[in-house]
């Protein structure tokens, strides 16, 4: 009978690194994969960004703009003035030209449907001839006296008594003064509202520290904005846009998502 064959200590070392080999060839697809998705060594996962939740108040530059008795709008709310553009004019038969200026918006409606139904809803029959015909004749403000905003700006509607507060206010905001406005009840009216500033504020009731100048993601009311700190610390994070002013024109008090990248 042959003798069995032992490996010479050789033979034995080139065995083991052979094996070696073929176990780090099968596992390299897997370290690959798992390093491009951040899972494996090599490269580091990007760390998940900070959202903090706070009290906020928005602040934008504004003025009440007051209607006299027998006012009636010729721009309707959210559209931009052009300075010294009238927005309303006062005439000694306001009923008759506000059913002239609606006539006028039913007839330029796209959606045909919705403006028939406006109309039936309305019992008018100016109305249903205007949503029927697409046509409206011009109104005829000749009588009628213009209201000028006397600057440019956005014109919104229903005010809340904080109008007076503006850029400056909100800078030198602090916790105090921040909580007492958000505790307060707003006294609201019907009156128009004129933003002049392009640059809205929101001061959030946090002791979140962030560097100046820093862009964080802001969420508020269910819209979404891009912000820059302002400035942080004692109670108060400032922050500030200028983008979306259609959208904060109505948000007053609200709970603040703020996400940090």
């Amino acid at each position: 009978m042959d003798k069995l064959h032992r490996p010479k200590k050789a033979e034995l070392l080139l065995w083991l690194c052979s094996a070696a080999i073929l176990c780090t060839a099968a596992s390299w697809p897997g370290t690959l994969d798992r390093s491009y998705k951040g899972e494996g060594p090599g490269v580091t996962a990007e760390p998940e960004p900070v959202v903090v939740t706070a009290k906020a108040l928005v602040i934008r530059d504004e003025r009440v703009l007051e209607l006299p008795e027998g006012a009636v709008l010729i721009v309707e709310p959210g559209k931009r003035l052009a300075a010294y553009s009238a927005f309303a004019v006062v005439t000694d038969d306001a009923r008759s030209l506000s059913l002239s200026l609606e006539a006028r918006r039913v007839a330029s409606q796209e959606d045909r449907a919705l403006g028939l139904s406006e109309a039936r809803q309305s019992g008018s029959f100016a109305l249903m001839e205007a949503a029927l015909t697409g046509y409206a004749p011009e109104p005829d403000l000749s009588q009628a006296e213009p209201l000028f905003a006397g600057e440019a700006g956005l014109l919104c509607d229903g005010a809340d008594g904080l109008e007076q507060l503006g850029a400056e206010e909100a800078l030198a905001m602090d916790a105090g003064t921040l909580r007492d406005l958000l505790g307060s009840d707003g006294e609201e009216t019907p009156d128009l509202r004129l933003i002049t500033g392009l640059r809205w504020y929101c001061a959030a009731f946090t002791s979140l520290s962030l560097e100046t100048g820093e862009t964080v993601t802001l969420r508020l009311d269910g819209e979404e904005f891009t912000a820059r700190v302002e400035r942080s610390g004692e109670g108060v994070l400032l922050l500030s846009g200028t983008e979306g002013m259609d959208r904060m024109a109505d948000i007053r008090k609200a709970q603040a998502e703020i996400e940090v990248p």
